[in-house]
């Protein structure tokens, strides 16, 4: 199924690039107050969020990358000899 039809594979791998990048959003937005009620000290919690960021932005750009690719799979291509429109 995916060889006939690449844009099935590539809408499966955007949805898990979607769902990583929101976990990603998510231990950001809790790692404070999670990492506060395991007594960790200030510095370890700043590196954490660093890392978290860092991630983050990574798989951002990752997201961004792909989304000219897919929209070229999701456009037919022209077939020679016949004219658009």
């Amino acid at each position: 199924m995916l060889h006939d039809h690449p844009e099935v594979a590539a809408c499966v791998v955007r949805m898990q690039l979607a769902a990583d990048f929101e976990m990603l959003r998510n231990g950001y937005a809790t790692a404070r107050t999670w990492c506060g009620s395991l007594g960790l000290p200030p510095h370890a919690v700043d590196e954490l969020l660093a890392l978290y960021a860092t991630l983050g932005a990574a798989q951002h750009e990752i997201i961004r990358r792909t989304e000219m690719p897919l929209s070229g799979i999701r456009t037919p291509a022209p077939r020679p000899g016949v004219r658009p429109g």
